[in-house]
């Protein structure tokens, strides 16, 4: 590749990033006062309730229907699942004030689940494998472990060391 393609390339690559960060920036200084400030809900209709049983959903999932995007599609499932279309914006409005107006909620066993599967997804070798980093060419893990301690359900004061978790 010549170098004035190269340049080329690389300029139009970054005008892309610089016009995709000026939407997600704008702010024109007349918008009203506390703006991201979320209210309960005064809509009659109410988020789906989850299962009172610990069945399978995936943690990539719409809160309005439960259907599943793949990573990187939630805008796209947004504008085409859901009428009218949602922006990002909307959908987390619309979940936000819709799940504080149905508050307080007991956690169902379905989100235990779900929230467990993302956890133990996130265990594995791989997260915990030390590379050379690029700076110091040192070997690093991109992840950190923790000693943490667990006190027995019994137990009404919380003292350390009583229960450890295992390093690796």
């Amino acid at each position: 590749m010549r170098p004035d393609e190269r340049a080329r390339l690389v300029r139009e690559e970054s005008d892309t990033y610089l016009e995709s960060i000026a939407q997600q920036q704008e702010w024109k200084g007349d918008e009203p006062a506390l703006q991201l400030l979320l209210m309960p809900s005064t809509l009659s209709c109410k988020l789906p309730q989850y299962s009172c049983e610990p069945e399978f959903l995936d943690p990539l999932h719409c809160r309005p229907c439960f259907q599943y995007f793949p990573p990187g599609g939630e805008e796209e499932h947004l504008r085409e699942s859901h009428d009218p279309p949602l922006t990002r914006a909307e959908y987390r409005r619309l979940v936000l004030r819709q799940t504080l107006s149905e508050w307080p909620q007991a956690i169902p066993p379905q989100v235990l689940r779900s929230r467990l599967a993302v956890f133990k997804s996130e265990l594995c070798d791989a997260h915990y494998a030390e590379k050379p980093r690029a700076s110091c060419c040192r070997l690093k893990s991109p992840s950190k472990l923790f000693e943490v301690s667990f006190p027995s359900p019994a137990t009404d004061k919380v003292t350390s060391g009583t229960h450890r978790c295992t390093r690796y």
